[in-house]
């Protein structure tokens, strides 16, 4: 099954799956570290523990299959008066005059987008989260969902027990449940873990296997958090110790950055090249998110294979 990130997630792995999942081998236990997305631990079969410094993802991830997350996610969304056009089409929403007016080339058009309509109830619902009256983990774990769904580029951020964002123009869409139910229906039955911890917290077996996706250094987003050249050296000694296989996702450039460090280590390994591209994320004031070539890779001390039609050799 091809896994589509339930959010907006930076970096995440969907569209590499099908090169990702052929390369991981049989094991024990599967360690997802950095867990983000979860795309590619929920994409295998063994049991698996995914690591991840953001609380609100972790929990989350570890709510999504209970028994009434769903219900209670759209009881929220209403009780908010936040649009839901998994429920009622889009087009009946913009119907209304409350969408409001744009300037688009110079000229006063409709909105056709929703932001207007959620604004008010998407700000009360991170106000109401960041006061503490989101009572159970539960409620905190739909409210989180949420905030990036309707939020700006379909993403919040986080500081401590803090969201901050603003209102986007989306919302739940027939795309975003179907997304959903596919999470519930692939974690049925399996035995899965979430946890907020650092990498260095886990304690793997020959065994078992860990895939990493760290923060980049060389792309310089700070999801969440900092991350920084001390950051990377500390994590590459510590995955060269590591008694089992791995593979890691990196990138070694990021449009002019490179990370020469990354670079040095990885000879001593195997490394593949893909070609990914990402989409820049529109910022305030942009004029357009644009596109970002990235010289990503995957690196293990496995022996990788010839990935013709799927990714090429780094030399």
């Amino acid at each position: 099954m091809n896994m589509f990130s339930l959010t907006n997630y930076p970096g995440h792995k969907s569209k590499l799956l099908s090169i990702i999942i052929p390369l991981l081998p049989k094991c024990e236990v599967f360690y997802d570290v950095f867990s983000g997305s979860s795309v590619v631990g929920l994409s295998q079969s063994a049991p698996t523990v995914f690591i991840d410094s953001n609380p609100h993802l972790q929990n989350m991830y570890s709510h999504l299959s209970h028994p009434s997350f769903l219900a209670q996610l759209e009881e929220m969304i209403e009780q908010y008066g936040l649009t839901n056009s998994s429920r009622i089409p889009r087009k009946e929403y913009l119907k209304s005059d409350d969408v409001g007016f744009v300037t688009w080339k110079g000229e006063r058009v409709k909105n056709f987008h929703l932001d207007n309509l959620n604004k008010g109830g998407y700000q009360q619902l991170l106000d109401d989260f960041n006061t503490g009256l989101m009572g159970t983990k539960l409620s905190q774990a739909c409210a989180y969902l949420i905030a990036n769904l309707y939020g700006r580029n379909s993403n919040c951020s986080y500081q401590g027990d803090r969201l901050f964002g603003s209102v986007g123009p989306l919302d739940f869409s027939v795309r975003a449940k179907k997304k959903l139910e596919q999470h519930q229906q692939v974690m049925q039955d399996r035995e899965l873990t979430w946890v907020c911890d650092e990498y260095d917290s886990i304690n793997p077996g020959p065994a078992d296997f860990v895939y990493l996706d760290p923060p980049y250094a060389a792309s310089n987003f700070k999801y969440g958090g900092t991350w920084n050249a001390d950051d990377d050296c500390r994590l590459l000694e510590w995955v060269s110790q590591l008694p089992c296989k791995w593979l890691m996702s990196n990138t070694l450039q990021s449009g002019d950055r490179k990370n020469e460090q990354l670079l040095a280590w990885s000879q001593q390994y195997s490394v593949i090249e893909v070609d990914k591209t990402y989409r820049q994320w529109f910022s305030k004031g942009s004029k357009s998110g644009g596109q970002k070539k990235n010289r990503e890779v995957l690196i293990s001390q496995m022996a990788l294979p010839d990935v013709t039609n799927m990714g090429q050799a780094v030399t």
